[in-house]
């Protein structure tokens, strides 16, 4: 070995052809002198290099995406990082020389749907990291606004309980589970804000509202639905609360005259023996003045009446 005359023979970074048969010569002027032979047996490193993802991230909405993480040795930290590919294309910044560390980066191009994506590391060896696998599923951000079916005006009788609409709603990429859904009432003392919920129940989609007992008027309710490019879709219908119109009953000969004020002809005529069943009646209100009107015989039997909006 050309150049060794020290005392010690150093090995940098010592490589398979490096094992072998060592002997050391000595000489002066009285002649030289060999050494006894030495074996050298190199054992070889085949760790595989240690590699992670910095970022777990599986559903992404553009459709370039950049992966990033760590490669090192995993061995005696002699070996280093070679590469690091991403789906067989090299990485950027993937070369650690020994115990150094590489941080990896890779940008990506998505289809829409479900990506495989693998990642192998390499040591300068040869050692290879098993396959990395994971899935990137790029979900591509909505270019339309939702859809909302128009909810129809609604009447309620003061003393109602909570007032249950159906409604529907789409969107052209989102499920209506990554719909939001924002209400708001023109009149929070007669709907406060928090009075209207929304709710999916057994794939229905319905508004809630409770009404402030003892409160009448009108509300115009907007709901908004949002999603997730933040496009909106709006919807307002008017909400009101009557108060309990009057029914008065007068006797009138053998029949008996139910009348109510004309401006809640939405109610229906109810009748009850027991004031447990109640049956309405299908006789068409006759209308004199400001009052609708229906006559009924008089009967032996005790009759309750009531009004109700359907």
């Amino acid at each position: 070995m050309p150049g060794e005359t020290r005392s010690t023979l150093v090995l940098d970074g010592v490589l398979l052809k490096d094992a072998g048969t060592y002997t050391v010569v000595v000489g002066n002027a009285g002649g030289f002198v060999t050494s006894q032979p030495a074996g050298l047996t190199v054992i070889q490193d085949s760790t595989p290099p240690n590699l992670t993802i910095a970022d777990a991230t599986r559903t992404v909405s553009t459709n370039i995406y950049t992966l990033s993480g760590v490669a090192s040795d995993g061995g005696r930290g002699d070996n280093g990082v070679a590469s690091v590919t991403v789906n067989g294309v090299r990485a950027n910044n993937d070369v650690a020389v020994g115990a150094a560390t590489a941080n990896w980066s890779q940008s990506i191009s998505l289809k829409p749907g479900p990506n495989p994506i693998t990642i192998v590391a390499q040591d300068n060896r040869g050692n290879q990291t098993q396959p990395l696998t994971m899935i990137l599923n790029y979900q591509p951000l909505p270019t339309a606004p939702p859809i909302i079916s128009h909810i129809p005006d609604q009447v309620a009788a003061l003393g109602a309980p909570s007032k249950i609409i159906n409604f529907s709603m789409r969107d052209t990429t989102a499920t209506v589970a990554d719909l939001i859904v924002e209400t708001s009432s023109s009149n929070t003392r007669l709907v406060p804000n928090g009075n209207i919920v929304y709710r999916e129940i057994d794939g229905q989609t319905l508004l809630i509202i409770d009404p402030t007992p003892g409160e009448t008027g009108a509300a115009e309710i907007t709901i908004t639905v949002r999603n997730q490019n933040g496009l909106t879709a709006n919807d307002m219908f008017h909400f009101t609360i009557e108060p309990r119109p009057p029914l008065q009953i007068l006797k009138s000969g053998n029949n008996i005259l139910l009348s109510w004020p004309i401006s809640s002809l939405s109610y229906i005529i109810e009748e009850s023996q027991d004031l447990q069943e109640w049956t309405t009646l299908l006789a068409t209100p006759t209308s004199l003045g400001d009052q609708n009107s229906v006559r009924r015989p008089a009967s032996s039997t005790n009759k309750y009446y009531r009004l109700r909006l359907p």
